[in-house]
C-alpha cells in the first residue's frame, strides 16, 4: 500500500488562527504567521467548510480553514 504524499501548502492572509480541532464552533489555539509554510495532513467537511489538519514547522498539527490555504499545483 501506497503513503498518500504530503504536500506543501501556505497560509495567506493575515491574523490567520488556527484550531485544535476542526470547526468554527472550536476556540483557536493561535495564530499563523503570513505566507507559513504548512504541510497537509488531512481534509474534514465540517458544517459544510472544508477544513484542513496541517503540521507546522515545529511539529505542531492543527487546523485551519480551507479559504486561507494555498496549494502550489506543481511540487
Amino acid at each position: 500500500m501506497l503513503k498518500p504524499e504530503i504536500k506543501k501548502a501556505y497560509i495567506i492572509g493575515t491574523g490567520v488562527k488556527s484550531r485544535k480541532l476542526a470547526g468554527r464552533d472550536y476556540a483557536p489555539g493561535g495564530m499563523f504567521v503570513p505566507n507559513e509554510q504548512v504541510w497537509l495532513l488531512n481534509t474534514a467537511i465540517v458544517d459544510g467548510a472544508k477544513w484542513h489538519r496541517v503540521k507546522r514547522a515545529t511539529g505542531e498539527s492543527v487546523w485551519v480553514i480551507d479559504h486561507y490555504l494555498f496549494v502550489p499545483l506543481r511540487q
